[in-house]
């Protein structure tokens, strides 16, 4: 949910929360994201800090940098990373990665696994297995990341997608 769109007039360069007393000193960005998920913000973005990350990458990382926006927008590619969410009834909870052979049979790579407790499973080894309610960061094509979409929705098979068999068989 979002609680308020703070804009440049609102806090100006220095930081300071819209509202906050003129005496009181204006707060360093850091202090001000801080600040403001005790007010309640799920997620605070700041466009000086977004475009100066950005830059410190193209600066230390430029390959990096390069690609990624090779493969959001540049040559027309259709690559997308997406998360989707494993529901407890679903077809693939306890299986592992391996199981499902997502990059041989749907051309999908999976960056990561969040965690229902939040921990984040950066480069999931084969053996990891998937448990409701986790979140899968996945990057493909818009269409293979469809057919993932549809395989995790599925309660009654793959829907097109082989799936080894799991524990249970």
């Amino acid at each position: 949910m979002v609680r308020r769109v703070l804009r440049d007039a609102d806090h100006g360069y220095n930081g300071r929360l819209p509202g906050s007393s003129p005496a009181e000193p204006g707060r360093p960005p850091v202090q001000l994201r801080v600040d403001l998920r005790r007010a309640g913000a799920d997620i605070v973005f700041s466009p000086y800090s977004m475009a100066g990350q950005k830059l410190a990458q193209s600066l230390v990382r430029p390959h990096v940098v390069q690609f990624l926006d090779f493969a959001a927008e540049s040559m027309g590619l259709d690559v997308m990373i997406e998360q989707f969410r494993v529901d407890e009834w679903a077809t693939v909870v306890s299986r592992t990665l391996r199981d499902l052979m997502l990059r041989n049979n749907a051309g999908v790579m999976v960056l990561a696994v969040r965690k229902p407790d939040g921990n984040m499973v950066f480069n999931p080894p084969a053996d990891t297995r998937i448990a409701a309610g986790d979140f899968l960061i996945a990057m493909g094509r818009q269409t293979d990341l469809r057919a993932l979409d549809e395989l995790l929705a599925s309660r009654a098979g793959a829907q097109g997608l082989p799936v080894a068999p799991g524990p249970e068989a």
